[in-house]
Formats: structure tokens, C-alpha cells, sequence
């Protein structure tokens, strides 16, 4: 993701998208 807001904007599901990211990196990042 080079962008933060690309999903939020382009799409709604890159929301859902980003959300998981960031629970994959809270626990094993």
C-alpha cells in the first residue's frame, strides 16, 4: 500500500482491506 487513503476512496472494501493489514501487523509485526 503506498497510499493510505486509496482504499477508502477508490473503494469500500479497501477499507476492509487496510483494517485487516493493520490486525495482520498488530499481532505479528
Amino acid at each position: 500500500m503506498g497510499s493510505m487513503h486509496t482504499g477508502l476512496e477508490e473503494e469500500k472494501n479497501g477499507y476492509l482491506r487496510m483494517a485487516a493489514y493493520f490486525e495482520e501487523r498488530a499481532k505479528g509485526g
